[in-house]
């Protein structure tokens, strides 16, 4: 078992103290990866792009299931956004063992969060984004496993 799933299933347990979660923070983002620039980044702009992501939003979702994990994580954020599952073509999909997941749009990600809340799997590869060069096509991989 890796170091990283055992700490999650110590903390589910109890048999270690749970640190806070991370949170998103785009100032520090762009502070670390835009050191030179960010002083010349407009306020405006920034906050801007916090809106535009829903900064405080994913943060008030990581913090309130923060002690949701896997699977359960999942069903918590579609509930949340009262999301209505449909899948279709649902019995093309393996039971068991890996398989490729591709969306046909940008939202993708989203696709793999709902996949893995109704089959009760964990993705272990969550979004791996790829580039063709010769057609510039954009693949999202999902691995999920049973949990």
């Amino acid at each position: 078992m890796n170091k990283e799933v055992e700490t999650i299933l110590d903390n589910k347990m109890g048999n270690k103290e749970s640190k806070p979660p991370k949170k998103l923070d785009i100032d520090s983002v762009l502070k670390s990866k835009a050191k030179k620039h960010y002083n010349k980044i407009p306020k405006v702009a920034i906050n801007y792009l916090k809106r535009k992501v829903h900064q405080d939003e994913l943060n008030y979702i990581i913090e309130t299931y923060q002690d949701e994990y896997g699977s359960d994580f999942m069903k918590a954020c579609v509930d949340y956004f009262n999301l209505t599952l449909h899948i279709k073509g649902e019995e093309n999909i393996p039971k068991s063992g890996s398989f490729i997941f591709v969306s046909n749009h940008p939202l993708g990600g989203l696709d793999g969060i709902c996949l893995a809340a109704k089959r009760q799997a964990i993705p272990s590869i969550a979004s791996r984004t790829s580039y063709s060069s010769s057609n510039s096509a954009m693949v999202k991989e999902t691995t999920l496993a049973p949990t």
